[in-house]
């Protein structure tokens, strides 16, 4: 079974959207915790939350990029 370029890019839409829907969750939660903090080790829980928040939400950038890249070539 093939998939068209149609069907690809539709999923890749859906994959980005739910990554950013992730990255949203994860800010929100990192940004609450640091918020409700005491003590440095919810702290840090808190900064790695923000960090894989900031992570996830450049995932969607970097696969729209590479679709791009392939497009170039082919």
């Amino acid at each position: 079974m093939t998939t068209t370029d149609a069907q690809r890019n539709r999923l890749v839409r859906i994959f980005a959207r739910g990554v950013r829907i992730s990255a949203v969750l994860h800010l929100t939660a990192g940004a609450l915790l640091w918020n409700l903090a005491e003590g440095w080790l919810a702290h840090l829980v808190a900064v790695v939350a923000l960090l894989a928040g900031l992570g996830l939400y450049m995932v969607p950038l970097g696969s729209t990029w590479q679709n791009r890249d392939q497009e170039d070539f082919e």
